[in-house]
């Protein structure tokens, strides 16, 4: 059995806190089939074109608004990805075959737009350490991670005295 969906053009943007559209990815002629033989999984995946914009490019803030395109539009896929997965091991994610091929791409990217985007990487960084480290510091049921509790969840005197001399 096989089956193949078309998923025709599917667009991605980046918005950074603005709100402002940075980039913007854009893959046409996106298609995808699914086949399973035996105890042989496969999927394949083509893309016709894959163009990366500057929304900066709007504003005339960039020199590049297109910052990532292939060199010879309309030369075949831009992306062709196959792969055969066997599901005979059960706990073994074993591929057989794990093939791509991609076009002669160009990348063109200035400052302004480069800036943004790694300002807003840092940015989701930040905030992913905040979040990990707020969740580290979250008391635990029965009031912290290494205090014992008194009423109500709250540390004893016995916890927060010590390591002090009287």
């Amino acid at each position: 059995p096989s089956s193949t969906r078309s998923l025709g053009e599917v667009g991605v943007s980046l918005i950074d806190e603005e709100p402002r559209e940075v980039i913007h990815l854009a893959l046409r002629d996106a298609r995808v089939n699914v086949s399973l033989h035996g105890q042989q999984l496969g999927a394949k995946v083509k893309i016709g074109h894959v163009q990366l914009d500057s929304s900066l490019a709007e504003e005339k803030q960039t020199r590049f608004p297109v910052i990532l395109a292939p060199v010879t539009p309309g030369q075949g896929d831009t992306l062709h990805l196959d792969l055969s997965l066997s599901t005979a091991y059960r706990h073994l994610l074993f591929f057989e075959t794990i093939s791509t091929r991609l076009a002669p791409l160009r990348l063109s990217i200035e400052q302004n737009t480069a800036a943004r985007v790694l300002r807003f990487v840092f940015s989701i960084l930040e905030k992913l350490e905040a979040a990990e480290a707020a969740k580290l510091a979250s008391p635990v049921e029965g009031g912290g991670v290494d205090a014992p509790a008194g009423k109500e969840g709250e540390p004893t005197e016995e916890a927060t005295e010590e390591g002090h001399e009287a």
